[in-house]
Parts: structure tokens; C-alpha cells; sequence
């Protein structure tokens, strides 16, 4: 967190955890007085046979006729469990239970079908947060965390996807296993939010021979398939996501292996850090990668804080490589690192001001590859701020790479952090909360900018005295991303520079074009060891950023600016993020 003691600056931010209060409503008459004005209340529960299940519910903000929105979440609520997706609740109006909990007769139920991505999550308990149509206010739903994802009755295994984009594998419904099902393929869906979103590239039988259903698993009837994808597939990088179809034709589960990239090898990095000491230590790994070089096109899986004790915490993941010398054997060392590291590829930092244990889920696919050579490097970098405890990580990722291409991709670090309503602990701060920051890049050569990817935190501390205060109401930190163009830039510093305080956010040019804008939201009033709640997007520690760019060029003199503020409230906030642009120059 303190700049000054460390290269690779940490940043202080409370992770987020809600306390929320249930309510029981049954066959949709209350059962209990009516909350206060305002609240939002509703309900959920799973429905249906098996392979065609779907969560039902209702939700409202008491008093308001407006729907809400409800974020469904898996493993736990907001700040703790893994975001799937949003919903409205706006249909079935005029049910008379309903009408009088909500006190309007809009419409204010949700069907959401279990499919896809979200078998994947099997066994892992449901839980719904709804919002109110402001989002000033929010509730987690009656239901959440006693139903849970079911089990699919599908299960299939995609075999091998070449260069070529030939596919080969086998999908079996155990409802009728002589029966033969379909498959269908998606192409760069949203992998957090139910990647058959995507782009439907293939839906066909699995009719044909398939050895390992029918003789390893003993099952008759033939279950595989065997398909040449559409060209486009292969050139550049997507990725491709495999998926059963039911005997009743619904989307199932996805296969085992699926989502791939065409061409593409893997690396598991799995390991844990242990720590108890204060000054953040490092445990690296490495991997040794194929001779020549390699690009990096994406990374999937989770990364984990655990924290002993209710004294904050933080922990740093990311990925490197050496393009020369002999990969670090795992272990501890300083905190740069072992020497000819490259700058990081990717970061992303969770955070635990309580006792507990915080994961964050990691799933991105590159439209272009990064290049790296020699040894691939994970590192877990941190460990406990203000007392002394023990801290332990999990890195659980898999690295997804193909054969290099000429391209030459570069990565652009738009990395920083700012502290508001303190003067310590940030590369830059102010006790100012009506000011601004802007952390500027100056553009030298001119390039396509490709994806903005990585984390943004925002929070307040954990109300102890050793940082800042607690907000004093609910509050909303902003964080943007522009492009100014020309002139514009002169008023900063060449290369990269921290600007500020200052009014930033109100200076912005005409002709600026509006790359990203991310704003987290959370509350005020917590006690000394509370949280502040999270509600934009509810992932644990920030919001995952990821966004792709088709048609931005950046020309020498141009700059990209991230401006980060603070709305509506006083107190001490550590605002950052971890984001990274690829960029291609021509």
C-alpha cells in the first residue's frame, strides 16, 4: 500500500461484505409485518423438472412502481460469492399477493433459466441481491443460500480443437443415454456473465461413434462429433465454447475442456503463500514455456485471500515472464523479484479488512496475443498491513497460449492509485474529497488500442486508526478512462505522470472520446471492523474490467487519462485499479 517501501505499490481498500436482512413471504402472501417504506423486499426459489430448472422470484422497492434490478450471485452475496448475471424484475403484473407486499400492481417477478455457464456453478448455493431502481438502496433476497445450482443432466468432453478450427468430442444427457443430443458452439460470449451469449457458430448433432462414452463410461448409442468450424474462427484470437443441448433442447452444461482458442496449449498454476509476516513477501513461480516464442491469449480461474484475523489485508497476483535465464524455482524472495523480469502482463489485488476467506473470479480471452518467451512467472505479493497475523493466498489459474504471430503487440500500464479524505498511504492523496486525480500516459507512436483489461478497487478503510475515517453517507467513486486528443495534453507532464489534486473532472475537453467508465458505490455510517457495502458490480475487492476497442487509434501527441473522484460524502478512500491497454502499433 505505502508507495515509498515498495516497486510494486499496493493499495489499501476494504472488501466489501453486506449485512442484509431476509424476509419470509410464502405462496405470495406476507407472513410477517410489512417493512419500512421504501425497502426492497421479494423472494426466491428454484422451479422445474430436472434439465429444464430456473430460478423464480419476485422483488421491489416497497412503494414504487418502477422495477428493480437483481444481481444473481453464487458461493455467497455481494463482496463474498461470484457475480453470474443481472435481471429485471418487471414481469406478471397484478398478482394480488405481490401487489399488496409492494404496495404497486406493476409487474414485479423474474424467471431466470438455469443453462450454460451457470451448471458450471453446480452445487454452489444461489443467492439474489436486488437494487433499488436508484440503486440508493438494496436488499439480499428471502431464499438466497438455501436453494443451489443444480446439476445438469448433461456431460460431454471436448477431445481437440486444431489450429484448423477442426472440433472433435462427444456429449451424452443422462436422462436418455442410448439417445443422441446436439451440440452447439458460441464464439466470444461473456465468459462471467454466460458466454452463449456469444456468436452461435455451429449447432449440430453428436451422432457419431465416440469411444469414450460408449466403451470407457459403458454407455450405448453413439454420443460424438466431429466438425469444421467456420475459417474467421482461426484467424486472430477467439474463443470458442462448447455446449450440450438436452433432450429437451435446451442448452445445457458446457463440455470439460470448453471454452478453448483454436491452436492453443495450457499451463496450470496452482499453488498457495503463506504469510505472517509484515513488509509484503513474495512467492514465485515459474514455468518453463516451449522454445521460441509463445503469445498469451487468456487467463481463466480464481485468485484467493485468506485473512486470520479481522486486521486488514491484501494480497497481489500477477503474471510475468523472463525472456532469458533459468525459471525461479517456487519460493520467497524480495519484492522486485528475481532479476530480467518483464513488466507485468496482468495484476489483480483482493483485499479482507475482516477475518475471512475472499475469492475473485479471473476469465478473460485476449482479441490479440501478447507475446513472451522462456519462463512464465505467477506471483502472489503481500500480506497484512497493521498487525501482525497470518495471510494466505491461492493462485489457481490456467494460462492459455498459442504460436507467436508478428504482431507487434504492446501492453501500456495504466496502473495507479490515489487516497482521498487522508494525506498518507497512496502514491498521491488529499484530505480534499471534492478533488480529482488524472493519471496520464502521452501516446509516442500510433497504434490501434486494442483492449482495456485488468481490476478497479474502490473503498473506504476499515475504520481503525490507522487510516482515515469512515464515510459519513453512502458515496460513489468514479473512475474513467478518456482519450484526449492534441493540444489537449500539453497541460501534462510528457510520459506517464500523476496530476493533482485538482478539478480534473471538470476540465474534461469537447473532443475527448469517453473510453471506460466503471463507478463502485458503497455506504456510510459502518462501525470500527465493518465493511462498507458494495454495490456496482458486487465482485469480490472491485469490478473486473475487460472491454475491447474495433475502431480507436491513438497518434502521437494524443494521451490516455484516467481520472479518479470521490461524490457525495466525506471520509478516506483508497481508490485504484489494476487495468493494462494492448495496443498494436502500425
Amino acid at each position: 500500500m505505502f508507495a515509498q517501501t515498495r516497486p510494486y505499490r499496493w493499495r489499501c481498500l476494504t472488501l466489501l461484505f453486506l449485512g442484509l436482512f431476509f424476509l419470509g413471504l410464502c405462496a405470495g402472501r406476507v407472513l410477517e409485518a410489512h417493512p419500512e417504506s421504501g425497502e426492497v423486499i421479494g423472494r426466491i426459489s428454484i422451479a422445474g423438472p430436472p434439465g429444464a430448472q430456473y430460478i423464480e422470484g419476485w422483488a421491489c422497492e416497497q412503494g414504487n412502481p418502477d422495477p428493480v434490478t437483481v444481481h444473481v450471485f453464487t458461493g455467497g452475496g455481494p463482496g463474498v460469492g461470484q457475480l453470474y448475471s443481472a435481471y429485471t424484475a418487471n414481469a406478471s403484473p397484478g398478482e394480488p399477493g405481490i401487489s399488496r407486499a409492494c404496495e404497486t400492481s406493476t409487474g414485479h417477478r423474474f424467471l431466470i433459466d438455469i443453462t450454460g455457464d451457470l451448471f458450471s456453478r453446480a452445487g454452489q448455493e444461489i443467492f439474489v441481491y436486488a437494487l433499488a431502481p436508484k440503486g440508493s438502496s438494496g436488499r439480499l433476497l428471502a431464499g438466497s443460500g438455501t436453494v443451489a445450482v443444480p446439476v445438469a443432466t448433461t456431460f460431454g468432453r471436448l477431445q481437440s480443437l486444431d489450429a484448423g478450427g477442426r472440433a472433435t468430442g462427444w456429449a451424452v444427457d443422462r436422462a436418455d443415454g442410448t439417445a443422441s443430443i446436439a451440440v452447439a458452439v458460441f464464439v466470444d460470449g461473456a465468459s462471467l456473465m454466460g458466454a452463449e451469449t456469444g456468436t452461435l457458430v455451429w449447432l449440430g448433432p453428436a451422432d457419431q461413434a465416440a469411444p469414450d462414452p460408449d466403451g470407457a463410461l459403458g454407455i450405448n448409442g453413439h454420443h460424438g462429433f466431429n466438425v469444421q468450424l467456420p475459417a474467421w474462427v482461426t484467424q486472430g484470437v477467439h474463443r470458442l465454447s462448447f455446449y450440450a443441448l438436452n433432450t429437451r433442447g435446451t442448452i445445457a452444461a458446457p463440455l470439460q475442456q470448453s471454452p478453448a482458442v483454436p491452436g492453443s496449449n495450457t499451463l496450470v498454476s496452482q499453488f498457495t503463500f503463506s504469510t505472517s509476516a509484515s513488509g509484503f513477501p513474495t512467492h514465485w513461480v515459474g514455468y518453463k514455456l516451449p522454445a521460441g516464442a509463445v503469445d498469451l491469449v487468456g487467463l481463466s480461474g480464481t485468485v484467493s485471500l485468506n485473512n486470520s484475523a479481522d486486521i486488514f489485508s491484501e494480497l497481489l497476483f500477477y503474471v510475468t515472464f523472463m525472456p532469458s535465464g533459468s525459471c525461479p524455482a517456487e519460493g520467497t524472495v524480495a519484492s522486485n523479484g528475481p532479476p530480467g523480469l518483464e513488466p507485468n502482463l496482468w495484476s489483480d489485488i483482493v483485499k479482507a479488512p475482516t477475518a475471512g476467506t475472499f475469492t475473485m473470479p479471473v476469465n478473460f480471452t485476449l482479441p490479440v496475443g501478447i507475446p513472451l518467451s522462456n519462463c512464465l512467472v505467477v506471483a502472489i505479493n503481500g500480506g497484512t498491513v497493521a498487525g501482525e497475523h497470518v495471510v494466505s493466498g491461492l493462485a489457481n489459474l490456467l494460462i492459455t497460449y498459442t504460436p507467436h504471430t508478428d504482431a507487434p503487440t504492446q501492453m501500456l500500464g495504466l496502473d495507479n492509485e490515489f487516497c482521498f479524505g487522508q494525506n498518507f498511504g497512496c502514491q498521491e492523496a488529499s484530505t480534499d474529497d471534492r478533488l480529482t486525480f488524472a493519471a496520464v500516459n502521452q501516446v509516442t507512436q500510433r497504434s490501434k488500442l486494442e483492449t482495456i483489461w485488468g481490476n478497479i478497487n474502490d473503498s473506504s478503510f476499515d475504520g481503525s486508526a490507522n487510516f482515515g475515517p469512515l464515510p459519513s453517507a453512502p458515496w460513489m467513486a468514479t473512475n474513467d478512462v478518456y482519450l484526449y486528443h492534441g493540444s489537449d495534453c500539453s497541460q501534462f507532464a510528457p510520459g506517464r505522470s500523476l496530476n493533482g489534486p485538482g478539478d480534473f473532472s471538470g476540465q474534461i475537453p469537447k473532443d475527448a472520446t469517453h473510453l471506460l467508465s466503471a463507478p463502485l458505490t458503497g455506504g456510510g455510517g459502518a462501525g470500527e471492523g465493518e465493511t462498507i457495502n458494495s454495490l456496482l458490480p458486487g465482485t469480490t475487492s472491485g469490478i473486473a474490467v475487460y472491454q475491447n476497442f474495433p475502431d480507436v487509434t491513438l497518434n502521437p501527441g494524443d494521451c490516455l487519462v484516467t481520472l479518479f473522484g470521490v461524490k457525495n460524502t466525506t471520509g478516506a478512500f483508497d481508490n485504484e485499479d489494476q487495468l493494462r491497454a494492448i495496443v498494436t502499433p502500425f
